[in-house]
């Protein structure tokens, strides 16, 4: 058994995907499919449970998708804010087919120790070519990493994003590699503006299996390219369904905690780019203690409604009882439930059954 470590910097999105790269990196490796990532405080843990075989890299390859997989798109909406795009997957694709390279990041992760310094800080005193090639992190793969150095001089604002010291270029390199695999991109156009929805599932403790084979499908991906015609929350309630239900389905070995997930929102205006817009985290609290029986209904619900027009109430009051699961919200959400049932010419989404709504207001905050 090995154990690795991914330190957290603090950007929320870079470090979970870094997390879910590493994980991959070992599940693709490994002589056994058994690959844990959890949350150890100021770090992400990564447990290969088999021995890895750093020769093996063309099994890592096809986690970066070529263009003739349903999820090539993927690197279009990952490295959409970058400046030099296809130079970034090919040098992401280029470093894990090196097996010296794959040794030397395995060898880096093995301690937290090993990260003395920052990773957004050279190690090196003196400046070296190496050194000088520093690399900046995409804002559509981290939003805080947009506009990360501001300086004023007179007459003038320059603004110029994060950036990674040559020797730390590896950890975007990670961080790519996770998030083709374990993010949902989402997008909504609202009037003139057209905004990105980023999505992670946050490593309480997940296995690697569990999120590149049930968790983040192709299906889900397909059916959020467009988002929740009533916008950000009922498609995070609708991820949210999704994961659970497939966490419930999968009869997993190990326990399996993801406690929320998290998101960013970019906004694009027809005459600017892309800025960040808003991040937080959905609460899987709820959906975690919900019958499945219950969640296919809400599944129905948030399907049923995700491209028809006037069911918008509806699904932002389910969404909002699902994140924040108090009587109120309930009663909100119940209230349109009931009166769209009476309604002789709407989708009927059907009634509870009394056990399942008892186990759902077993859930509900009274105060």
């Amino acid at each position: 058994m090995k154990e690795y470590y991914v330190p957290k910097t603090g950007l929320i999105f870079f470090d979970i995907a870094r997390a879910y790269g590493l994980g991959i990196v070992g599940y693709a490796i490994a002589d056994e499919p058994d690959v844990i990532v959890e949350d150890s405080g100021i770090a992400y843990k990564v447990t290969v449970k088999g021995d890895v075989d750093v020769e093996n890299t063309e099994q890592i390859q096809s986690y970066l998708f070529s263009d003739d997989t349903p999820y090539s798109q993927y690197w279009k909406h990952i490295l959409k804010t970058s400046n030099v795009k296809n130079k970034l997957k090919e040098e992401t694709i280029g470093f894990f087919k090196s097996p010296k390279n794959v040794e030397k990041l395995l060898e880096k992760h093995s301690k937290l120790s090993t990260f003395d310094t920052w990773i957004f800080e050279s190690e090196k005193r003196k400046t070296t070519e190496k050194q000088s090639k520093k690399l900046q992190i995409p804002q559509s793969l981290e939003l805080g990493a947009g506009k990360g150095i501001r300086s004023i001089v007179p007459s003038t604002l320059t603004e110029k994003g994060l950036e990674l010291p040559g020797e730390h270029r590896d950890q975007l390199y990670l961080a790519i590699l996770g998030a083709l695999n374990a993010s949902v991109y989402s997008f909504q156009k609202s009037g003139s503006t057209t905004y990105t929805y980023i999505v992670y599932p946050v490593p309480g403790r997940v296995e690697i299996e569990y999120i590149v084979t049930r968790a983040i499908t192709t299906e889900l991906r397909e059916a959020l390219t467009k988002s929740h015609r009533a916008g950000l929350l009922p498609t995070l309630a609708y991820i949210a369904v999704e994961i659970e239900i497939a966490r419930k389905t999968s009869f997993l070995e190990e326990q399996t905690l993801i406690p929320s997930l998290a998101y960013g929102v970019m906004a694009r205006s027809p005459q600017a780019k892309d800025k960040p817009y808003a991040t937080g985290k959905f609460p899987m609290n709820l959906v975690s203690k919900i019958p499945s029986e219950i969640l296919f209904f809400w599944r129905n619900i948030l399907r049923n409604t995700r491209k028809k027009k006037g069911y918008e109430d509806i699904a932002i009051a389910l969404s909002k009882f699902i994140a924040e699961p108090t009587l109120e919200n309930y009663y909100s959400y119940i209230k349109l439930h009931l009166r769209n049932e009476l309604k002789s010419d709407s989708i009927k989404f059907g009634f509870y059954e009394k056990n399942s709504l008892l186990e759902v207001l077993k859930n509900v905050e009274t105060c």
